[in-house]
C-alpha cells in the first residue's frame, strides 16, 4: 500500500514492468543486479571495469622549454573534466620521466577496456624553419610504443607556430596502467606553448 506524503511516494513494494525493485537500502559499493527471473537486488560490486562511456580532457597553456629531451613526455597541467572512473589525466604529481609512476601529464587506464588516445600540439617554438618533432603515444608502465608516430614541423617558420599536429591511436590494456605522450626525436622544438589531450573508451 503506498503513501503520499509531502510529494514523497511510500511503498513497500515497487514493481516497473516486470521489475521489482529492492524494498531495502545496501552498504556502499552495492551495485544493482538482476536474478534472471524478474527481481532487481542490490549485490557487493565484483570490481570490475566499467562498461559506461567514460572520456577526460585536459590542457597545458602555459609555455615551457624543459624537459624537452628524447624520452621525456608532453606535460598537461590542467584539468577540464573529466568524466567517469576509468581516466584520469595526472596534473598534479611533480614531472618525472622514471618508468611505472605516477608522473605529471601521465593518464590513468583502467585494464580491461578499449581507449582512444588524441593528443595535439596546438602552439609551439622551433629553432628554426626546418626543425621537426616526432611523437608517439606510449606505455608508461612497459615502455611498449602505442600506435605510430607523427613528425611535426615548423613549415617554414622559426617562431611560435600554432601546429594542430594531433597524435593519435587506440589502445586496449590487458591490465589497469599509465600511458604518455613521449618525445621520440627532436630535432630543433625549444618550448611547448599549448597543448592539449582526450582520452574516450570505444
Amino acid at each position: 500500500m503506498a503513501d503520499f506524503n509531502a510529494d514523497i511516494l511510500y511503498a513497500n513494494r515497487i514493481t516497473c514492468g516486470a521489475l521489482e525493485m529492492p524494498a531495502v537500502d545496501a552498504p556502499g559499493g552495492y551495485v544493482v543486479a538482476t536474478d534472471g527471473v524478474g527481481h532487481l537486488g542490490l549485490v557487493p560490486s565484483s570490481g570490475g571495469p566499467s562498461t559506461a562511456p567514460t572520456s577526460a580532457y585536459a590542457e597545458q597553456s602555459t609555455t615551457y622549454t624543459g624537459n624537452l629531451l628524447i624520452g621525456d613526455h608532453v606535460k598537461f597541467t590542467t584539468a577540464i573534466y573529466t568524466l567517469g572512473m576509468s581516466i584520469s589525466i595526472d596534473t598534479t604529481t611533480p614531472y618525472t620521466s622514471a618508468p611505472n609512476v605516477a608522473s605529471l601529464g601521465r593518464v590513468g587506464l583502467q585494464g580491461g577496456q578499449r581507449y582512444f588516445l588524441d593528443a595535439a600540439l596546438t602552439s609551439v617554438t622551433f629553432v628554426d624553419h626546418v626543425a621537426t618533432v616526432t611523437l608517439a603515444w606510449h606505455d608508461a608502465n612497459t615502455g611498449a610504443q602505442v600506435g605510430s608516430v607523427v613528425t611535426m614541423g615548423g613549415d617554414g617558420n622559426s617562431n611560435p607556430i600554432v601546429t594542430n599536429g594531433h597524435c593519435r591511436a587506440y589502445y586496449n590494456p590487458g591490465a589497469t596502467t599509465r600511458v604518455e605522450l613521449r618525445i621520440v626525436a627532436n630535432n630543433g622544438l625549444i618550448s611547448i606553448n599549448h597543448a592539449s589531450v582526450r582520452v574516450d573508451t570505444l
